[in-house]
């Protein structure tokens, strides 16, 4: 069966870039929720899907469909805006139909990241934009609940960290 992944975390923790080069390099399905203007989820057509686990914290039409649209592949990863942090509700349900990571590291770290993706795709959002949609994510993410589902994105320097050893923290932690 394939794998289903929630990937969250901070703008500019490379969700994106590890969705859209590693796990599609192994074959996975990349469903890119965070499209700023857009609505990723909309887009997808998994809006009532969505709605039925956001809502009432039921997953299994969203599972099924997703399963769906894996078909053959090894996953399909979700990758979601940068405010989103999941209720402890949420995680409850998700429990055993989705795994769920949060790709996080050092504030510094994930503005530089994000002010060169902005400058480098040409979209050039600020730095005030960061701050307004990432300002609680960190607070949120340092509860004790979240704890088991952080994935640390950045080495001390603030470079990336390996792909393959995000990979295994993902899938070898016991979260």
């Amino acid at each position: 069966m394939a794998k289903i992944l929630f990937l969250g975390g901070p703008s500019g923790s490379g969700k994106s870039s590890f969705a859209s080069e590693y796990l599609i390099s192994l074959g996975w399905i990349h469903l890119e929720i965070d499209q700023h203007p857009k609505d990723g989820i909309t887009e997808h057509k998994l809006r009532a899907e969505w709605d039925d686990f956001y809502a009432t914290h039921n997953p299994i039409s969203l599972h099924a469909e997703l399963l769906r649209r894996a078909d053959r592949s090894p996953g399909i990863v979700l990758s979601f805006p940068g405010n989103l942090v999941f209720s402890p509700d949420h995680l409850q349900a998700a429990a055993s139909h989705f795994r769920i990571a949060y790709l996080y590291g050092h504030p510094v770290h994930c503005l530089r990241s994000f002010l060169q993706r902005e400058e480098q795709s040409g979209r050039r959002l600020p730095a005030s934009h960061w701050d307004n949609n990432n300002r609680n994510v960190f607070g949120s993410l340092s509860c004790s609940i979240q704890h088991s589902f952080l994935i640390i994105a950045f080495n001390p320097d603030g470079s990336r960290r390996d792909p393959q050893a995000i990979y295994k923290d993902i899938f070898l932690s016991s979260s």
